[in-house]
């Protein structure tokens, strides 16, 4: 609201960050007609858009040729924030074994990420990997969508291999990518998602939906693993990286030096700050 009102009022210099449920009209969520209006009516008069990707600049384009005032700033990672860390104490508070193999599921808890589909697959992982937990965290979760998750996982019997971690904080975060051996995230739809960059900063392997605009910054079996949305597939991709640690360290090595080259948050913040002074010193307020 504060940023269509500012679209509004014709409030100058004017920057507007773009995230995927921003401009992503079809994929996420449903906008009213006004919501779209106003989105574009504030993209239009910005003077100046940060894009987190080069994919969501071409949307931008189609909804009226704004990527010509767009750059990709990918609000990245800060290298002091997100890094390797010793979790030993993270397992102890959590009382797992030093014999379990953590999954990691970081993403919102809605239905739009397909948790549900990670916990299919562990009812397959277990059977190889017996010792393989996933922990589910809880940002701004849907309470159905938890209810219907808790059903399936006791229906399964995976009440031994799945596990609910509440809110995590964002300072615990990197505690929680260190403790697992992979993260996994298989949303419907998505732009560019913090939760990879940060697992990629702690050296944690990424499994993907196979969403082309990932490949934007990551790809197959180098940097990050895709599957495809389905439990069976989803299970075959856990299986493959806890069974070859040689393959989450190649992907752990190439994703960090990608994350170093692209991904900097002290970098792209000074870079955003000369631009909000060059604004700043020829347009009039």
């Amino acid at each position: 609201y504060y940023g269509w009102l500012a679209g509004v009022l014709g409030c100058r210099p004017l920057v507007v960050t773009v995230m995927g449920g921003d401009v992503l009209f079809e994929e996420q969520g449903s906008p009213t007609a006004l919501g779209k209006w106003l989105t574009v009516e504030l993209l239009r008069n910005a003077d100046y858009i940060t894009s987190k990707s080069n994919y969501l600049t071409e949307v931008l384009d189609r909804l009226g040729g704004f990527g010509s005032k767009a750059e990709r700033i990918v609000w990245g990672i800060s290298a002091n924030r997100f890094r390797r860390v010793d979790a030993a104490g993270l397992r102890a508070a959590l009382g797992l074994a030093p014999r379990r193999r953590v999954i990691l599921s970081p993403k919102i808890l809605r239905p739009l990420y397909r948790v549900h589909l990670v916990v299919e697959a562990m009812a397959i992982v277990r059977r190889e990997f017996p010792d393989a937990v996933l922990l589910i965290t809880e940002y701004s979760a849907d309470p159905d969508y938890k209810a219907q998750i808790a059903q399936r996982i006791a229906e399964l019997g995976l009440a031994g291999h799945v596990r609910f971690c509440g809110h995590v904080a964002h300072d615990d975060m990197p505690l929680y990518y260190s403790l697992a051996e992979l993260s996994v995230a298989v949303p419907s739809s998505d732009g560019l998602p913090q939760t990879l960059l940060e697992g990629i900063a702690c050296q944690t392997p990424n499994l993907l939906s196979r969403l082309p605009r990932y490949e934007e910054i990551v790809r197959h079996a180098e940097s990050a693993y895709f599957v495809e949305p389905t439990p069976e597939d989803i299970a075959a991709g856990i299986g493959r990286l806890l069974g070859d640690p040689g393959l989450r360290a190649t992907i752990a090595s190439a994703a960090l030096a990608i994350v170093r080259r692209e991904a900097d948050l002290d970098a792209q913040a000074r870079c955003v700050e000369s631009r909000y002074r060059q604004l700043a010193d020829h347009i009039r307020p």
